[in-house]
């Protein structure tokens, strides 16, 4: 059996993953239980013949997703509301909403094409789902095991929040190497800063007001994530988060691309049907430009603009069939050279991602 233990960032993934895996160690017959987003770690640990294979990720290739789905493989997936996972990133691990809001929106874009699958029920952290007593036996019913529930309930208990805090307590004694950054268990998963407050809703008390508004803007146009992505939701991926210069990213002039100044950059969606509207600014300029829209590469939407004196308000959008949730979406200010504009300055650009 294939396990895929998929789940946003801070929403207890990282739990399930060990309680999975030692359900079907109590179940009899050898695990492999890792870390992967691709298909090259799955295939090494399948020559090595165990009876299950246990991965923990926060987003996957579309080739590792085939091939669970190929291999009738079993999905167990955490959610947790992103404007909190940002804020549990940040908290436990440092940087700014900037920092995070990628990776966030990479993940909720994994797990938006998972729970398009029949049949997935995904663990809500808001539902309190790791302190449920028998969150073991449900586990073990995800998993179609044959397993007593009060055995499945040991087996729960052993991850405890004390017993996790042992183990982060035993890596906070070990020698720290030359330019790490925190302290990991390879065989758990498991980091020094791993354990957050468990707060729900916490993104609007511990981040700084100008953060917790972007990241408001970003995410809050969704419903709960443990519904799947429904019609109407909406991801808005802003400048002050999702720009080059917002994310301190010095090196992405020089990454392949157009010719131009990158405004926008890793933006992920699920995979589906999804309404694009760009509206905002663009930078003055004395000649004329396209603003274009490129998804895994490809051009998918290349609008005029005129040459300006002063910044240029800009609306244009489109449909998009998105077939890979891997695809990085990005916007371009293409004929332009320049610096990039302040991503901070009114009327920034967006992108409005509306699902179909």
């Amino acid at each position: 059996m294939i396990v895929l233990c998929l789940g946003m960032q801070g929403s207890a993934s990282t739990f399930t993953f060990n309680v999975v895996r030692d359900l079907l160690a109590a179940g009899g017959g050898s695990v492999a239980g890792f870390e992967a987003t691709g298909l090259a770690a799955v295939e090494a640990a399948l020559r090595g013949c165990p009876d299950s294979v246990v991965v923990r990720a926060h987003t996957l290739s579309a080739s590792l997703l085939a091939l669970v789905a190929a291999a009738g493989g079993r999905f167990v997936v955490t959610t947790r509301d992103p404007r909190d996972c940002v804020a549990s990133l940040r908290c436990r691990l440092g940087g700014d909403a900037a920092c995070w809001a990628m990776d966030v929106a990479r993940s909720l874009a994994a797990v938006g094409t998972v729970l398009q699958r029949p049949g997935i029920r995904p663990f809500a952290f808001e539902e309190g789902f790791a302190a449920d007593p028998d969150i073991g036996p449900r586990l073990a019913a995800a998993l179609g095991l044959s397993l007593d529930p009060q055995h499945a309930r040991r087996v729960a208990a052993g991850w405890s929040p004390g017993k996790v805090g042992e183990v982060l307590a035993a890596l906070a004694r070990q020698r720290k190497p030359d330019g790490a950054g925190f302290r990991s268990d390879p065989a758990t998963g498991f980091n020094e800063a791993h354990l957050g407050d468990g707060r729900v809703g916490k993104w609007a008390e511990v981040l700084p007001p100008a953060e917790a508004a972007a990241i408001d803007r970003c995410f809050g146009g969704l419903g709960p994530i443990r519904h799947g992505l429904r019609p109407g939701d909406t991801l808005r991926f802003g400048e002050a988060l999702f720009s080059p210069a917002a994310r301190h990213d010095d090196d992405a002039d020089a990454r392949p691309g157009p010719f131009g100044v990158p405004l926008l950059r890793l933006c992920y969606l699920a995979a589906g049907r999804w309404r694009l509207s760009l509206r905002g600014t663009v930078p003055a300029a004395p000649g004329p430009r396209w603003l274009s829209l490129f998804v895994g590469g490809e051009r998918v939407l290349a609008h005029p603009v005129a040459a300006a004196a002063a910044a240029a308000p800009v609306e244009a959008g489109c449909v998009l069939d998105h077939r890979l949730h891997e695809d990085m979406i990005e916007v371009w200010l293409e004929d332009a050279a320049g610096r990039r504009p302040d991503p901070h300055r009114p009327a920034a650009l967006e992108l409005a991602a509306e699902r179909l």
